[in-house]
């Protein structure tokens, strides 16, 4: 029976098929790591640019609220005065 060309054909083809289906998973798993490592390195790329931005903005405010602190009379005769203001809110100042 294990001479019959049927059973051979049949054998040859259950080899392959079982030699494709392995190389058919490898490379799925090599093509998952890979998309894997392409995401992850355009949403670090991502997170940078964002990141980078909003210091750029952090800065961009803190530099127009210092011109406007430096330029607005009022806020600075409010810093110079200390009337009834304490370092500590929860103690009454001595006035």
């Amino acid at each position: 029976m294990t001479r019959s060309l049927s059973f051979q054909v049949l054998s040859g083809f259950v080899i392959v098929a079982s030699l494709l289906t392995v190389l058919l998973i490898a490379n799925n798993g090599y093509a998952m790591n890979v998309v894997c490592s392409q995401i992850a390195d355009a949403n670090r790329l991502l997170l940078t640019s964002n990141a980078t931005d909003l210091e750029n903005r952090f800065a961009e405010i803190n530099a127009n609220l210092f011109r406007f602190i430096s330029q607005d009379p009022d806020i600075q005769t409010f810093s110079y005065r200390q009337e009834g203001i304490c370092s500590i809110p929860t103690r009454r100042c001595s006035t």
